[in-house]
């Protein structure tokens, strides 16, 4: 199953790359292109909050408020 999952996912990575290209290459006479970077397409967005994040970082590095 997991073989059947990683095609999936390479045929999908694979078909988002044909469109994107396509796509540029018909904004490009007209001198427009996509806004977002094909590489931005596959990467996860980071959805923590500020304090979140702060979180984490305290405590992965040991650091601490006093007062």
């Amino acid at each position: 199953m997991r073989y059947v999952l990683a095609r999936l996912d390479e045929y999908q990575r694979d078909e988002a790359c044909r469109i994107y290209i396509t796509r540029s290459l018909q904004l490009a006479p007209q001198s427009k292109w996509l806004a977002q970077d094909y590489v931005d397409i596959f990467k996860p967005a980071d959805t923590r909050t500020a304090e979140d994040i702060i979180a984490e970082t305290m405590m992965h590095g040991g650091l601490r408020f006093e007062g």
